[in-house]
């Protein structure tokens, strides 16, 4: 019986997960008991964008943000985590996974420990339909900037009396 224990470290945010063997981790640290010598980390990442209502929720958060002056979410919207790599295990083995944030071709993770592993994949890549979708919505977002800083010249000349 092979133990690996594992910790998640770094920039762990609800839209990344780490899966060992295609069953997601939960939490920041784990035993996972196998009977394997060999199992496969990979670390996912979901997209804002896509999903049911996923416009209208970012049109919201733009408007509650002020627009987008208190938006904490705006980096690497459309770009999607490559990460997989083989744990070769004897015994016990503790392994780090250390995330890194978004950015573009950087690496995903940096893996720790006292392990022999076999990296495939490991950087950021950008999803071309999802940059495509950022746009468009970069663009509308700019649209709507522009017409409430109108809209709020209008009030203030209206009510200085000058119309």
């Amino acid at each position: 019986m092979n133990v690996l224990n594992l910790r998640i470290t770094g920039a762990l945010r609800g839209d990344t997960f780490v899966t060992v063997d295609g069953e997601r981790v939960e939490g920041t640290s784990c035993a996972i008991q196998t009977e394997k010598a060999q199992v496969r980390v990979a670390v996912c990442r979901y997209l804002d964008v896509g999903g049911p209502l996923w416009f209208i929720t970012q049109l919201l958060f733009f408007i509650i943000s002020i627009f987008g002056i208190f938006d904490a979410r705006g980096r690497g919207k459309y770009l999607v985590a490559d990460c997989q790599t083989d744990i070769y295990l004897k015994q016990t083995c503790d392994l780090t996974v250390r995330i890194n944030p978004p950015k573009k071709n950087a690496k995903v993770a940096e893996f720790t420990g006292d392990i022999w592993l076999a990296e495939w994949s490991n950087k950021y890549v950008a999803d071309k339909r999802a940059k495509k979708i950022c746009l468009a919505l970069n663009l509308t977002k700019l649209f709507l900037a522009l017409a409430g800083i109108g809209g709020l010249i209008a009030l203030i000349v209206h009510f200085l009396g000058f119309i």
